[in-house]
């Protein structure tokens, strides 16, 4: 059973690639809490299903240990720009996108007049317990969710 799982799941990232170059595609996962910005160098699934696709992430997370959290000023937000940004929000807090976006607007008012991927639509809000969670159920929705967020749409490339 194990087998077809990851089998299944390799077909998910093959298809990935196969339709996008993920390596021309750079990627970010951000989290607004108490005020705070979170960042993760892989967050969960999520990360797992961007870093097995082979996205490309800013150095600033690629900087970032293991699986360690590390919390940052908004004034950092610039470092954690990208093509396309995912942020997560808790369905069981009763939290939707909307409140995502107002914590991270806490964090630094305005700030996606700041960020590339919001000024250009390229943010996509997904719920933190399929975005955190551990099973081969939650790979599969993720491949599905990235694939169609960034996978055959026109976007505007972040310019390095």
């Amino acid at each position: 059973m194990l087998d077809k799982l990851e089998t299944r799941y390799q077909a998910q990232l093959d298809m990935i690639a196969g339709l996008t170059d993920p390596a021309e595609t750079q990627v970010s996962v951000i989290q607004a809490y108490g005020g705070e910005l979170q960042v993760w160098n892989t967050y969960g699934s999520l990360g797992k299903v961007l870093r097995d696709a082979g996205f490309a992430f800013p150095a600033a997370i690629d900087a970032i240990e293991g699986n360690e959290r590390q919390v940052f000023s908004g004034e950092s937000y610039p470092e954690f720009d990208a093509d396309f940004i995912f942020v997560t929000y808790a369905v069981e807090r009763g939290e939707t996108p909307a409140m995502a976006r107002a914590a991270l607007d806490e964090v630094l008012p305005g700030w996606c007049e700041v960020i590339h991927a919001c000024r250009n639509g390229q943010i996509v809000y997904i719920p933190r317990e399929i975005a955190s969670s551990a099973t081969y159920d939650s790979l599969t929705a993720l491949t599905q969710i990235v694939a169609s967020h960034v996978v055959g749409r026109d976007y505007t490339p972040l310019e390095q």
